[in-house]
């Protein structure tokens, strides 16, 4: 069995002089450290999920096929001020308005949405930080012919809409991905790493 704590705890702290501080804590834990963050912050998350593949042509349709995943994120901005400060930017105006969350509610505002008894962690993507990825099929490494069908099946997100429709280049757009708190293996921040408990 693959040790994902520990690949965590490997991708998540940077090699240096300086002593690091990791902590192990639970889901109810990670609920209330999510509420400390400073607003605006950037933090370091290792994450497990399923890969959301097309099914039709696909030779890992009956497979389970998983991203773990490392990469840096923006948490607790508020997202029509952040579309608004790229529609300024780019624009010169503010006339963007956001609408309500596709699904569930705010249980903390800008930081944690629960749906159907799952609580969600909003993360939004930071522009050039490339993640550290490894893919898994049926709980091993993929191989080189496993990725290549996973890159092609792969399904990717579209641009928004209502952004591109205020002047915001795809490039340019604020993207908010939503992290179920059970997918969250580790989060880094203020130089402390936060296992997540099983």
């Amino acid at each position: 069995m693959y040790n994902f704590n520990m690949f965590a705890t490997m991708k998540a702290t940077k090699t240096t002089t300086a002593v690091e501080t990791a902590k192990t804590i639970s889901i109810a834990e990670l609920a209330n450290l999510l509420t400390t963050i400073g607003g605006g912050q950037m933090v370091n998350v290792t994450t497990l999920t399923n890969v959301d593949m097309n099914k039709t042509g696909n030779p890992l349709a009956n497979c389970v096929v998983r991203k773990l995943q490392t990469r840096e994120y923006q948490f607790g901005s508020n997202y029509e001020r952040a579309v608004g400060n790229h529609e300024e930017k780019e624009t010169g105006e503010r006339t963007f308005e956001a609408e309500g969350l596709r699904y569930g509610q705010w249980l903390v505002v800008n930081r944690i949405i629960t749906h159907n008894g799952t609580n969600y962690a909003r993360f939004y993507l930071v522009k050039n930080a490339l993640p550290t990825i490894l893919y898994l099929v049926n709980g091993a490494i993929a191989n080189k012919t496993q990725l290549e069908i996973i890159h092609q099946f792969e399904r990717k997100k579209s641009a928004s809409k209502k952004q591109s429709a205020v002047g915001i280049p795809e490039e340019e757009q604020v993207k908010p991905i939503n992290v179920k708190f059970e997918n969250i293996i580790s989060l880094k921040t203020g130089g402390i790493t936060y296992t997540i408990a099983e």
